[in-house]
């Protein structure tokens, strides 16, 4: 039976997200995800540094609150939400929308990528692109995410309605087990 390529991932052509991607999968070593303990800065790709935040759950509640923020998160979003929460920092649809996106993390501990548009305090109105990466806790259950967010050069009001995607960890395994042989998983149990 012929080898057939792998459906594409939505965020293929972003290097940023991609690489992101690459870094989670190759820590997982084919268990559901990756522990928060296993994230070293040190082995993250520099390149994509300025564009991570790490987020973790809050207990019975929806929003999260914010460990990590990238400077170019800062920049973009015009101040540091380190310590903070989505309800400090986010209000109405917006929130709503992105504790959904942690909420769909939470329940599938699988990746998520989202696309939208939104309105920008600042002028305008920004795409952005977001990858959510589930981390686990101790008992091996999403205690955090790790996400990457860019801004394409081509973000555009007309790109549509937001849009939120679970990816199968199946899939993120056919796309990067091709290029980055991972040893087998240890017995986590």
């Amino acid at each position: 039976m012929a080898d057939t390529a792998p459906e594409p991932l939505p965020f293929a052509d972003e290097p940023v997200l991609s690489t992101l991607a690459e870094y989670w999968s190759r820590l997982r070593r084919g268990r559901r995800m990756p522990q928060r303990a296993e994230i070293s800065p040190f082995e993250i790709p520099k390149p994509i540094l300025p564009f991570l935040i790490i987020a973790e759950f809050i207990e019975g509640s929806p929003s999260v609150r914010f460990r990590l923020v990238g400077t170019e998160m800062v920049e973009h979003f015009g101040f540091d939400f380190t310590g903070r929460t989505t309800a400090e920092v986010a209000s109405g649809s917006y929130r709503e929308y992105l504790e959904g996106l942690f909420q769909m993390v939470r329940e599938s501990g699988e990746p998520t990528y989202s696309e939208s548009a939104f309105q920008w305090d600042r002028g305008g109105i920004l795409g952005t692109r977001r990858l959510m990466l589930p981390l686990a806790t101790a008992e091996l259950e999403p205690g955090q995410v790790l996400i990457g967010q860019v801004w394409p050069e081509d973000s555009r009001a007309d790109r549509g309605p937001a849009t939120a995607k679970v990816i199968p960890t199946a899939l993120m395994d056919r796309n990067f087990h091709r290029k980055v042989r991972l040893p087998p998983a240890p017995d986590d149990r």
